[in-house]
Parts: C-alpha cells; sequence; structure tokens
C-alpha cells in the first residue's frame, strides 16, 4: 500500500505518495498487486478530460465545448498547430494537442517546462513535430482567448478580496465568487465554489508591481509538508478552482453509488474504482458510467464522459 495518504486541503482532493499509483513511472506490476476480492472484479470508471472540460465550461470557452460535444479537442488543437487537415493528424501530432490543452489551461507559459512535460509525460517527440514549445503556447493562448480572460479576472479577483470585495468571475449563471472570509475578515480570503464550497486561502495579501502580472499575490500554505508563503496567480487560482470543482463531482459520484449499494474501495486521480461480483459486472459498469455523467445543477451545461473497464487486477 502507499505509505502516505492526505488530503490536498485547499482543494480536498485525496491522494497518495509513495507511491502515487497516477505517476507514469509507477510499475505496472506495483498496480496489478491491487486485485479484486475472491470472485470479484474490480470495476474502473475514470472522468475523461474533466479538468479542460470544465476549465472551457467554466470560462466560457464554446469552442472546445462543442469539440468535447462532438469531437476531439486534441486533433483540433493539432491540426491548428501543424496546419494539417484534421484527418491528417497522427497519435503523436494529438499528443502534442493534448499537452496544448491540458498542460497550457492554468496559464504554463515556460517553455522549458512545457517541452519537458511533454516528452516525459506525453512522449512527444519534438524533432518529429514542426513547431516549437513557445510556439504552442502563443496558439493555446491565440485559440483560448476565454480562458486567458478567465485567469486575469480570477488574479483581479483575488485582489479586491483582499480589498474587502466580492467578485463574481465566469459564467454568470454559476460563476466562481471571490470575497473576505466572514470567518476571518481582513486576514483570509476565500473562492466560493459554484457547488457552494469554499476555498479559504490563509493571510493573503498581495502588493502592486510595475511589470506583468502587476500584482504580487501570497498566501499562506503548506508545501511539501512545510508552512510556508505560496505565490499565487490567475493560472493558479484557475488550477486550484477547477481540480476543486472536479473533486465535487467525483465526490458526489461516490456518495450516490455507495447510497445505493456499491462498495466504493479506491479512487486515482479522476477515477472511481468498485469492487463487485462478476455476476453483477456489467450492472455495476453500466451504473456507475451513468451515475458519473450526471452533472449536479451546479454544473448545468458541463459536457461529462466517462470511460470505464473491468479487471481483477487494477490498470491503467
Amino acid at each position: 500500500m502507499p505509505s502516505d495518504a492526505d488530503v490536498n486541503a485547499l482543494i480536498a482532493r485525496a491522494h497518495a505518495r509513495d507511491p502515487s499509483l497516477t505517476a507514469k513511472d509507477v510499475n505496472t506490476l506495483l498496480r496489478a498487486s491491487f486485485t479484486a476480492s475472491p470472485g470479484n472484479v474490480l470495476v474502473v470508471a475514470d472522468f475523461n478530460a474533466v479538468e479542460p472540460r470544465t476549465t472551457a465550461w467554466a470560462s466560457g470557452d464554446e469552442a472546445t465545448l462543442a469539440a468535447f460535444r462532438a469531437g476531439d479537442p486534441y486533433v483540433d488543437m493539432a491540426a491548428d498547430l501543424m496546419g494539417l487537415p484534421k484527418d491528417k493528424i497522427t497519435k503523436q501530432f494529438r499528443q502534442l494537442g493534448k499537452v496544448a490543452v491540458i498542460g497550457c489551461s492554468y496559464g504554463l507559459g515556460n517553455p522549458d517546462k512545457l517541452a519537458d512535460i511533454a516528452t516525459k509525460q506525453y512522449g512527444v517527440d519534438w524533432s518529429r513535430v514542426s513547431v516549437t514549445p513557445e510556439e504552442v503556447i502563443a496558439k493555446y493562448r491565440e485559440t483560448h482567448p476565454e480562458v486567458v480572460a478567465f485567469w486575469s479576472a480570477m488574479n483581479e479577483a483575488a485582489v479586491n478580496a483582499c480589498d474587502g470585495y466580492t467578485t463574481a468571475v465566469g459564467r454568470d449563471d454559476l460563476p466562481f465568487v471571490w470575497g473576505p472570509s466572514p470567518l476571518a475578515p481582513g486576514r483570509d480570503v476565500w473562492m466560493m465554489l459554484p457547488s457552494g464550497r469554499p476555498i479559504v486561502y490563509y493571510k493573503m495579501r498581495y502588493t502592486r508591481l510595475n511589470r506583468w502580472p502587476y500584482t504580487d499575490i501570497v498566501y499562506t500554505g503548506n508545501k511539501n509538508g512545510r508552512v510556508c508563503d505560496i505565490r499565487a496567480y490567475g493560472g493558479l487560482f484557475t488550477e486550484n478552482s477547477i481540480q476543486a470543482f472536479d473533486r465535487e463531482l467525483l465526490g458526489l459520484a461516490m456518495v450516490r453509488a455507495e447510497a445505493d449499494g456499491w462498495e466504493c474501495v479506491m479512487t486515482t486521480h479522476d477515477e472511481i474504482v468498485l469492487d463487485v461480483p462478476r455476476s453483477r459486472a456489467d450492472e455495476a459498469e453500466a451504473y456507475l458510467t451513468d451515475v458519473m455523467c450526471q452533472t449536479p445543477d451546479w454544473a448545468a451545461g458541463l459536457p461529462l464522459k466517462v470511460e470505464s473497464f473491468q479487471c481483477e487486477r487494477y490498470r491503467k
């Protein structure tokens, strides 16, 4: 079993360390050591691309939402990057589109970091593509102006909250609402998710700068087990809000499943794992896929998709 498990207190996402089962370099045999009970199978269901879907939904990026509903936004992005028709996009090119959509959606602007992520996590061979990391970042921002505006709005709303003001960001009907925490006004700031749960930033403050991003925002948090000041910005606030929102979706599906008599034995990132009798595996898989795709009122219009499978030994 992983030697350390905890919950990110900021976004409420549970995770395990040493090892993390989501890590790309975790040995397949280690994952396979997690097995179903005798006579049972594991039913595994995973939210497909839930973070870029939610980012598009929250920011009003209707073009990306339409692509998720009708096609493949990673292919669309790769076609834009490579200047090729969609039917010419290879698996390698699609991976480049995927890293652009996922990697750049939280304000990543460091080309070296993007190049490293693309190579190590997505298997992109930069010698086989005709664009540079700098061009990938620029193209993402050019083709997703709503997301870029969302970062800026998050940054400014955080500053306003430090000054005691309340600001709504994102959708008119289901916004993310910033303001001073009523539990510690003048010290803490919170961002209220559309679900009604707040993310609280302890001792948040800022100073004005004469250069981008024009504000230096800091809050006190936990980083690698140590309490310290953490620098924040619009992209980080976007990441926090989207991951916290998606954790609400996962938690709601787990509660519904257990209320209906299914045993949730594990979660891995955006994935739920049930341990069920082999004779009910197909029923459980259909049920879990359906319940995870049910959007609550506070996520109306979010196009969710779930991919699922059955196994005796856990795998990715």
